[in-house]
Parts: C-alpha cells; structure tokens; sequence
C-alpha cells in the first residue's frame, strides 16, 4: 500500500511539474534573468523537473519548475556516459561550412587539400599559436583563417597604427605574415592601409556564438573551441573535415 502511494505521488508530481512547464515562457524566465539573451525554453530530456535554456546560440542552462534554481554544468548518463549537455551544445554549434561567408579567411591549401575547416584565430592568442604549429606538422587539408582580433579588439594603438590582425591582412603574401608574426613575433611589414575584414570577423564569430580563440568548424559542420595538438587536430580533421 506504501508503495503503491509513493507511486501514485511520484507520478502526480510529474503531471504538476509539466502542467507548471506548460505556462512557463521565455518571456517569464527572462524575468528572472534581465538581460540575458535567453532564446529557448523547454524541458530537460529525461531529467524531470529540470528545464533547458538555451543563452545566445550555443550555451546551455538548467532551471527548475519555479525558476528560483539554477544549474551550470553537464547532464551525464550515468550508464553510457554519454554527456547529453556536450551534445546539445555541438547540436546548437552546428554550421553549416557552405553559409560561411570566405572573403573574410586566408585560404591555406596543404597536400591534397582534402580535409576542409574553418578557424577563427587571434595572432595575439597563445593557444592559437600552439594550434599553429599543431597544424604545421599535417598535410591534406584546405583551411579557412579569419583573423579574429579577440584579444585587443579593432581599435588602433595609441600610436595609430592598426592592429596587427589588420597589418597582416594587407600583406602581400597574407599567410606568410600570419606565419611570421604568430610563430616568431615577427612585425608585419605592412601599414595596414587597405580594407580589411576584421570588424566582419567579429561580428561573424558572435553570430556564431564563438567567445574565444582558436575555434575549428568543420566542413561537416561540427565546432571544436581550443586547442588541439597535432594528433588530436589530425583525428578532428578525419572526422570532421568532410561533409557528413
């Protein structure tokens, strides 16, 4: 008889809990968050009682019924490990690579040019660097750099010279500038006088939902944000630079 209550109480509260859900809007739920760009309410899959926002494009949140709770964090299933918050976040990043607008990139072609990505990079960012020098070591690959000045913005230095993202951008040879100044601190010879996409760089990345540097898009569509060593990046390219 006990267990047949806690049943029935269970399965009631689950009814109450989605009958509250059913009145919860956006526009409430920014109420409790002003100012967040909150874009998407509804239940958490397979978790009652929680409810997904989704913030901007890509960031994923929990909140309870009453929106007086807020979860940051991973919903992991426990029996497969699989991270269902990972894979709503790669579903919301999704992109699809034939919509990117190029003029903005420095086309970079290696070996056969098979395996196709994207990836938004600040030369003033150390990890970019790093994902540099990752990308040295491979081959067969065709790679669409944005210059993404992150890091300092698009404003001149106090001098007036134009950010370096800019200088290298009006280079004569724009990938050896890029390779010489993130690789080896080396000056762009340019001026910087000519019309460059960085302020669209930026505004592209924030549609986007990209936040930091380096970020990968494959031509599969998938998003990758950081770095990945020479293995790694190998691996991501395999998977991720062919169209799926």
């Amino acid at each position: 008889m006990f267990k047949k209550t806690v049943l029935t109480l269970s399965s009631a509260m689950v009814l109450v809990s989605a009958s509250a859900f059913s009145q919860i809007t956006v526009e409430q739920v920014k109420e409790k968050f002003p100012g967040t760009p909150i874009t998407s309410v509804q239940p958490a899959p397979g978790f009652p009682g929680l409810y997904e926002l989704i913030v901007g494009k890509n960031n994923v949140f929990y909140v309870n019924g009453s929106i007086d709770k807020l979860m940051i964090g991973h919903i992991v299933d426990l029996a497969t490990q699989f991270d269902e918050t990972q894979a709503r976040k790669d579903e919301l990043s999704r992109v699809d690579f034939a919509d990117l607008p190029k003029s903005g990139a420095i086309k970079v072609v290696k070996g056969d040019g098979s395996r196709v990505f994207a990836v938004f990079s600040d030369p003033d960012c150390p990890f970019c660097k790093r994902l540099e020098q990752a990308a040295q070591e491979l081959t067969d690959y065709t790679m669409y750099l944005y210059p993404t000045p992150l890091l300092r913005g698009i404003a001149p230095s106090a001098n007036g010279v134009p950010v370096v993202s800019q200088r290298i951008w009006c280079s004569r040879d724009q990938y050896s500038a890029w390779l010489d100044y993130i690789l080896q601190g080396k000056q762009p010879s340019s001026n910087g006088a000519c019309d460059a996409p960085m302020r669209e760089n930026l505004t592209l990345a924030k549609d986007l939902g990209i936040s930091g540097t380096p970020t990968l898009i494959g031509q599969s569509g998938k998003s990758h944000s950081g770095f990945l060593d020479a293995d790694k990046l190998n691996v991501w390219l395999n998977e991720n630079g062919k169209r799926k």
